[in-house]
């Protein structure tokens, strides 16, 4: 036992998620670590993801479930979602970014996770997980140091946070340049973030895999290719 114990915010983010939700918030809630509180956030689901949640966990005190009336998309969702925690954790909290159609496949991954904070005195995590693009994910090298943005991606799930980071975030890092939302790569913007407020010596890479990605036609990356291939 550690004699410093943060607690662990699960941010679950989902969309039309029936087939999933209900695993992903399970695989939350089965961790070894006891000071975990789990944040749905339902994007305006049409299916019966809601029912659903509600159904299953309405007397979990551990699951807070916060819902759109209206589909705003997947970044302005994490945007939102990141505020709602902020406003209830302390700065030295650990959120992690759980998809609602993912889970982790360890009921130890918040325990490891908390632990790599104690021992490592980091600000950010990256992981080793199971599933499409995993083998892009390595370890920070020298050239990853001089600029973040221009390194290739290796940013594996989960990926993790102290809570205070989220006061340095602003809209500007959820949207293109335009102004309007990401619907797809909406993780990247406050990674980035997150990368250059910690710096090198306050990342840390968790080789052990804690975090499965599912790959299915609504992901994200591929309705966004899909859109482009049926355009050309």
């Amino acid at each position: 036992m550690f004699a410093v114990e943060y607690a662990v915010h699960v941010f679950v983010p989902l969309y039309n998620a029936e087939a999933f939700a209900v695993e992903a918030v399970e695989s939350a809630l089965r961790q070894t670590y006891a000071r975990a509180r789990v944040w749905v956030y339902d994007d305006g689901s049409t299916d019966t993801t809601a029912a659903l949640l509600r159904m299953k966990f309405r007397s979990e005190s551990r699951v807070t479930i916060l819902t759109n009336k209206r589909n705003l998309g997947p970044a302005q969702t994490k945007w939102l979602g990141f505020q709602a925690i902020a406003k209830e954790a302390t700065p030295n909290d650990i959120v992690l970014v759980l998809d609602g159609d993912d889970y982790l496949v360890t009921d130890e991954a918040l325990a490891i996770v908390h632990a790599e904070y104690l021992t490592r005195k980091c600000w950010f995590t990256y992981g080793s997980y199971v599933g499409p693009f995993s083998k892009e994910v390595k370890a920070l090298d020298a050239n990853t140091h001089k600029n973040f943005r221009a390194a290739a991606w290796r940013y594996g799930h989960p990926r993790t946070f102290k809570a205070f980071l989220i006061n340095h975030l602003t809209d500007a890092d959820f949207q293109q340049a335009d102004g309007t939302w990401l619907t797809k790569g909406t993780d990247r913007g406050f990674i980035l973030r997150f990368l250059e407020l910690s710096g090198p010596s306050c990342i840390a890479y968790i080789r052990s895999p804690l975090y499965f990605y599912r790959k299915h036609a609504r992901n994200t990356w591929s309705v966004s290719e899909g859109s482009r291939a049926r355009a050309r």
